[in-house]
């Protein structure tokens, strides 16, 4: 029996969409940081997300969709190892995200890792 998958959605942005996307998001703290004071704000941040898609001609599902993969993937990439123990080079692309996601750095939170006894 095959179970049926989901399909895989794509949320690809141009370079340039995703430069206008990087600034876009760290103007918009609320968007991200659930200390932020309109982080528990539906309206204002469905109103941003919608003000946003307009902007790019896209739809808010798709930002958002972006946004969530490169945001797992900066919180992936903060958890390796850092160079010297034993970690490969990061490719262009994760240099990238690296780089331009620092602002996320700090709400990233990372579970400790089990004690072995």
């Amino acid at each position: 029996m095959v179970k049926n998958k989901r399909q895989k959605k794509d949320y690809k942005l141009s370079d340039e969409e995703e430069e206008l996307m990087v600034t876009f998001l760290e103007a918009n703290e609320m968007l991200w940081n659930k200390k932020a004071t309109h982080y528990r704000r539906p309206d204002l941040k469905e109103a941003a997300w919608k003000k946003q898609a307009e902007v790019m001609s896209k739809e808010v599902s798709q930002l958002q969709g972006w946004f969530k993969g490169v945001r797992d993937n900066f919180t992936r990439l903060e958890k390796l190892p850092k160079s010297g123990s034993g970690q490969q080079a990061f490719t262009e692309r994760e240099m990238w995200t690296l780089q331009k996601f620092q602002f996320l750095q700090r709400i990233t939170y990372h579970r400790p890792q089990p004690v072995n006894s």
